[in-house]
């Protein structure tokens, strides 16, 4: 007999995927509670036409990211995204991980940051309530 598809698949296994339950976010201290954490790193990119020709040149700008993170609200809302004076965070990371020694994920930092917007969240339906940042990065360190 063969497989239905006919897929060749490789039966040893080969590692593990980062999981979320593993993972560990960190902005000055252990972030608690953590929902959700999204990254997002770019730079201007702009296209350059040449008269005359089909040529096309791309020209890099500057890089920033941002960090979006939401968490279970604890104690007080807003205190575990509160950053040093004037939103300014110093130390934040994403740390993710497999779990069983398998291996996978890595660690992301984040530096030149800034708070730039902060958020509590209730909805009648939730029992719940969560807190949510955004964060403005100036550089991504894998």
């Amino acid at each position: 007999m063969s497989e239905f598809f006919g897929y060749k698949r490789n039966k040893e296994t080969l590692g593990q995927l980062a999981t979320s339950d593993a993972s560990l976010l960190t902005i000055k201290d252990e972030i608690s509670l953590a929902q959700s954490v999204d990254i997002q790193y770019r730079q201007i990119v702009k296209p350059i036409f040449e008269v005359g020709t089909a040529n096309m040149y791309y020209v890099a700008g500057h890089a920033e990211g941002t960090l979006n993170a939401s968490k279970l609200v604890g104690d007080s809302p807003l205190t575990a995204f509160k950053g040093q004076s004037c939103g300014k965070i110093d130390t934040a990371s994403f740390n993710a991980k497999g779990q069983c020694d398998f291996g996978g994920g890595g660690k992301v930092s984040i530096t030149g940051a800034i708070i730039e917007q902060v958020g509590v969240n209730a909805t009648a339906q939730a029992l719940e309530m969560t807190e949510s940042v955004q964060i403005r990065f100036s550089e991504l360190v894998i």
